[in-house]
């Protein structure tokens, strides 16, 4: 059931996201849904490396994976490795890349970049403070996210 709460959660947290987008002239373009041959008929769903490559008008980019939590820190163990790793490939070429975090306890967003979750360890976690702070989660300045 808590799982099931979640993935409505952050579903919602998407769909907000987009029409918020849209509203402040960002182009969003979600990643497909991923997928693993098992067998020879048989697909299995894979989380790929991040959900979102947003562009703003100037053409800058950002690459995102969207995370919706119900408390207010998110630990070590809520975060996927190969995401991690690759967002921090991608920030290490000098592309802004890292989770954006919708913390719905607090009720607001904040970004991540992707080297401070590569710096997260093991029973460790990050609360809000720790990012940067964009807004709540109805009207967040997400142009800050290409500054």
């Amino acid at each position: 059931m808590a799982g099931n709460k979640s993935r409505i959660a952050g579903s919602q947290w998407e769909n907000t996201l987009e029409l918020l987008c849209r509203s402040q002239g960002i182009l969003t373009i979600k990643m497909p849904l991923g997928c693993r041959r098992v067998g020879p008929k048989r697909l299995i769903q894979i989380k790929t490396a991040f959900d979102y490559v947003l562009i703003d008008s100037r053409g800058t980019v950002c690459f995102l994976d969207c995370k919706s939590f119900d408390s207010d820190r998110m630990s070590h163990s809520q975060l996927t490795e190969h995401q991690v790793d690759k967002l921090s490939d991608i920030e290490h070429h000098k592309v802004r890349a890292g989770y954006l975090v919708y913390f719905r306890k607090i009720n607001v967003v904040v970004f991540f970049d992707a080297s401070k979750m590569k710096a997260l360890r093991p029973g460790h976690s990050l609360t809000a403070s720790d990012g940067e702070y964009l807004g709540h989660w109805d009207n967040p300045c997400l142009g800050n996210l290409f500054c």
